[in-house]
């Protein structure tokens, strides 16, 4: 049976040693193509929203925060070009009666803390230009593949593959570590 190596251990400890915070575009295919700039800094994660063409001004935001220690959201609409509109300005508004689990995702770091004591390490791979581990483990029927970041143990790709169905793909781009300030997953009050 396959177990967690020593090299294994100290790759999926990584993140915890060398992680602050951490930004990435989130795409989720076959079903969500267009992706959302995820910023994640302890229990606050900031989702900048896809920009969707045409849109509703009166209605629109673009910015959803969320904290989830407190399981707690409000939307935001932030971009004055977008929010801020001749018979409005949303900029002064506030969503709070958004679904909270509508709009939370599993991060790549809860990601890593899910993968079981079992794990096939499948090697090395290059994946988007990062030297990566993949591994792969059996979860309740499900097949999960994964690309961890050899430098900050976290990983940059995930695959999950039900035993009769189509692969879910969950992938973090361009992502960007420990250059978040607390200011950049919380919202500006509104004035």
């Amino acid at each position: 049976m396959p177990t967690v190596t020593k090299e294994l251990q100290d790759l999926l400890s990584r993140a915890d040693q060398k992680l602050k915070s951490y930004r990435y575009l989130e795409l989720i295919l076959p079903d969500k193509k267009q992706p959302d700039t995820i910023s994640v800094k302890g229990t606050k994660i900031k989702i900048r929203l896809y920009e969707y063409d045409p849109y509703f001004p009166e209605n629109y935001m673009d910015t959803v925060y969320l904290d989830t220690a407190a399981k707690t959201i409000v939307g935001r609409c932030e971009s004055r070009q977008r929010c801020i509109w001749t018979r409005g300005d949303n900029t002064k508004k506030e969503w709070t009666d958004l679904s909270y689990d509508q709009y939370r995702r599993k991060t790549p770091y809860e990601w890593l803390k899910d993968v079981p004591a079992t794990v096939r390490i499948l090697g090395p791979e290059v994946h988007e230009s990062r030297a990566t581990t993949k591994v792969e483990y059996d979860d309740a029927g499900k097949l999960v593949t994964m690309w961890i970041d050899d430098s900050y143990g976290i990983p940059v790709e995930v695959w999950v593959t039900p035993s009769s169905g189509e692969t879910v793909q969950y992938l973090f781009n361009d992502l960007q570590f420990n250059t978040l300030l607390d200011k950049d997953v919380t919202p500006l009050s509104v004035t």
